[in-house]
């Protein structure tokens, strides 16, 4: 598949006119992250479906989101666990992710035969596509942290939000320790006497978030979110510490333009 994709890359670019040469480093990387956050995907859902922290920080999020509200907007929908939990919960759904072997994981899972679910192939921060003024809530689970501009991200949520709209989220912080997490992880698996069965997708689950804690995670500061949130018009109503400490959750609500 990825020599495939580079084929329909490199002659798209030679019908350009563009130096392939300049350009295969980046593509080539690009694939290869594409293809590891698919792999990856497998073993996350393998090793976290049944964790109870995991469950946890999900009814921790979603617990900002009123019973009455109706149209959601999903930030970095992954492989659909938090999608399945906000339509088990009777909302609409508008699901954005752009990695085509998330998409792919999820779509085993028969959501998008749910009729109150749009899946759109956008990263959660290009909303440019999106109506304005037109969703209740926007969720982000674990996503945050990958942001190149927070702010800019944020500030286009509040623009989709109805007035009073509600933002609720989880992310990594500077301060960050996955280590307590990924133990936590092993010890669940080893009481429930299917670590040997998983163990592979234990230790790919490791290695990626070890070097997600040492490249992207800890970028940011808790401040830093909080001040961004300010910034694009919210005011934040609740925040607390979640899954072993490893995140936190932001309730918030659109208090202005």
């Amino acid at each position: 598949m990825e020599s495939q994709l580079l084929l329909d890359l490199s002659v798209a670019l030679l019908l350009k006119k563009i130096d392939w040469e300049m350009y295969r480093p980046e593509l080539l990387q690009r694939l290869r992250d594409d293809k590891l956050w698919g792999i990856y995907a497998v073993s996350y859902d393998t090793i976290l479906s049944d964790f109870p922290p995991y469950r946890q920080i999900i009814d921790d999020v979603l617990r900002g989101v009123s019973p009455s509200v109706g149209r959601v907007l999903e930030l970095g929908a992954g492989t659909g666990n938090v999608t399945k939990a906000l339509l088990q919960r009777g909302y609409t759904v508008t699901a954005l992710e752009n990695n085509p072997f998330m998409l792919e994981k999820m779509g085993a899972k028969k959501l998008d035969q749910n009729r109150r679910l749009t899946i759109n192939l956008e990263s959660a921060e290009s909303l440019d596509l999106i109506d304005q003024d037109n969703f209740d809530a926007a969720v982000a689970v674990n996503v945050a942290y990958a942001f190149d501009d927070p702010l800019g991200c944020f500030r286009n949520v509040a623009q989709l939000l109805k007035p009073n709209g509600l933002f609720v989220l989880s992310t990594t912080h500077s301060e960050t320790d996955l280590d307590p997490l990924l133990k936590a992880i092993e010890s669940h698996l080893k009481a429930t006497g299917t670590f040997k069965e998983k163990e592979k997708h234990y230790r790919r689950v490791v290695e990626v978030n070890r070097d997600i804690q040492y490249s992207i995670a800890r970028r940011y500061t808790r401040e830093e979110y909080e001040q961004w949130l300010d910034q694009a018009g919210f005011r934040i109503t609740y925040e607390k510490s979640s899954y072993k400490d490893a995140v936190i959750v932001i309730h918030a609500r659109k208090v202005r333009d």
